[in-house]
């Protein structure tokens, strides 16, 4: 075998491998983020398009004060989750995924998995139902007439 082609296979088989590095610990001298940065994370999960279109549904239809209430009440809910994972996250340098493993054992942590994608799965629905709203009123607009099929 020439050397490309040995390389090429160790190649392949590099890539074939499960990625190590993403659930190992990452050292302490390696850890660049800090609170400022989970902040900004945090801050980002709620403020974006679609959470400023659901609360402009919201108070349309419940009032300024209730839709505050609503918002104050559900990240009050909410909040201890995400503080846990990322307290858990930043003292130990693992992601959430890992973490799960001393609750649930490597085998059980597939039961965090499902959760987080029956989670994504509803969210992705979410944003993809108030973004085609959205849409659809920018195409009343110039357009005159709702596309929407239901």
């Amino acid at each position: 075998m020439s050397e490309q082609s040995i390389a090429a296979e160790q190649e392949s088989k590099k890539t074939l491998s499960l990625e190590q590095k993403g659930i190992e610990p990452v050292p302490i001298t390696e850890r660049t983020t800090g609170w400022w940065s989970l902040t900004v994370i945090f801050v980002g999960i709620f403020a974006h398009l679609v959470a400023f279109a659901a609360g402009a549904d919201y108070v349309s239809n419940i009032g300024l004060l209730k839709t505050i209430a609503c918002v104050i009440i559900g990240v009050s809910l909410v909040i201890p989750f995400y503080m846990t994972g990322g307290w858990i996250g930043a003292k130990y340098g693992i992601p959430g995924s890992v973490a799960m493993r001393v609750a649930f054992g490597i085998k059980g942590s597939w039961i965090p998995s499902v959760l987080n994608a029956i989670v994504a799965m509803g969210w992705f629905a979410l944003q993809t139902t108030i973004s085609a709203m959205a849409f659809d009123k920018i195409i009343m607009f110039f357009g005159g007439a709702s596309h929407i099929h239901i």
